[in-house]
């Protein structure tokens, strides 16, 4: 877990590259599931400070090139984002975050997540680790959630 540490938004450096690899994520998803015109990202360091999720951020020669965010409710948690620079995909990044944070809150009994029914990569990766889906949410008319949950005996 060397490369993996708790983004610290007191710091704006680490805000401001949290958000510019979250754009890029969301561009990338964009054009992965047809979606040409993304939703505006109202996200800013202010919002990032006051959200209740927990950051996680991957870092590559002290550049953050990945990160997960997650909400711990009882024994169940909530997988709220999950990102990687575009250019850095398939080497690992999105599965060590998952895997540190799992090892990060013990005592676990339910793991959460949606992705889009179209961004096959993400819903690989959950699959690969364990996670089912559970239910399909149609919002539009290129736009299909799937919510996957992940269940610790």
């Amino acid at each position: 877990m060397a490369n993996i540490r708790k983004l610290e938004f007191a710091d704006n450096r680490q805000a401001l590259e949290l958000l510019q690899l979250q754009l890029g994520a969301y561009r990338a998803e964009a054009r992965l599931t047809g979606i040409h015109e993304p939703p505006l990202l109202a996200e800013s360091i202010t919002t990032l400070r006051q959200s209740k999720e927990t950051f996680y951020g991957y870092f590559e020669e002290e550049r953050l090139v990945g990160a997960v965010s997650f909400l711990v409710e009882g024994d169940v948690v909530t997988i709220c984002r999950l990102m990687v620079d575009e250019r850095l995909s398939r080497r690992g990044i999105a599965s060590a975050l998952l895997e540190a944070i799992q090892e990060l809150v013990p005592g676990t009994r339910q793991w959460r997540v949606i992705a889009a029914a179209r961004n096959a990569p993400a819903l690989n990766l959950y699959r690969k680790i364990g996670f089912l889906e559970q239910s399909r949410q149609q919002l539009a008319p290129n736009l299909e959630l799937i919510t996957l949950t992940k269940v610790e005996l």
